[in-house]
């Protein structure tokens, strides 16, 4: 009688084993970029940015939102992509507008006024009113010539159309 309790008990927590496996890779995006969320707020707490980011940024992707947007700006302004957070931080501040969502527009305008002065940046001027220009292959907004947040390192700037056969811009 004990063993066939023993077994059955086996059984029990074998097939609990398995349906919790199953359950954690049933998860959706919207529940995955939820806990991600958790994982990095925690991490956050613990002043542990560097671990946080890869979170946030997954979460973000998983199930976009303002807060996440917002928070995956902070995180990235604390471990020095000071670029990448002006860019988020401007993305909310524009979003936040457009939604009605004062309090967000506002965090998002200050956090930019403190970092601006930190953040690499390039200013184009183009004369020709039919030139596109790319930066690293991304056509570039003309409301962005004047301040164009890029993380440091080497980018390759060139002008569409090509006037000159002397390649990209380094």
């Amino acid at each position: 009688m004990l063993l066939g309790h023993l077994q059955t008990s086996r059984a029990v927590v074998l097939v609990l084993l398995v349906a919790r496996v199953v359950h954690a890779d049933d998860e959706g995006p919207s529940a995955r970029a939820d806990r991600l969320f958790g994982e990095a707020m925690a991490l956050i707490e613990q002043g542990n940015y560097r671990d946080a980011y890869p979170r946030l940024d997954e979460s973000q992707r998983l199930d976009p939102g303002l807060g996440t947007q917002y928070n995956l700006a902070l995180c990235e302004e604390r471990i020095g992509m000071h670029a990448r957070a002006w860019r988020n931080l401007k993305a909310v501040e524009t979003l936040a507008h457009a939604s009605g969502k004062r309090t967000r527009e506002e965090a998002a305008r200050a956090k930019l006024r403190e970092i601006t002065p930190r953040v690499p940046h390039l200013k184009l001027t183009v004369v020709e009113a039919d030139v596109t220009v790319r930066v690293d292959g991304e056509v570039v907004a003309r409301e962005a010539y004047g301040f164009l947040a890029v993380d440091t390192g080497r980018h390759t700037i060139r002008p569409w159309p090509r006037r000159s056969r002397s390649g990209p811009w380094r």
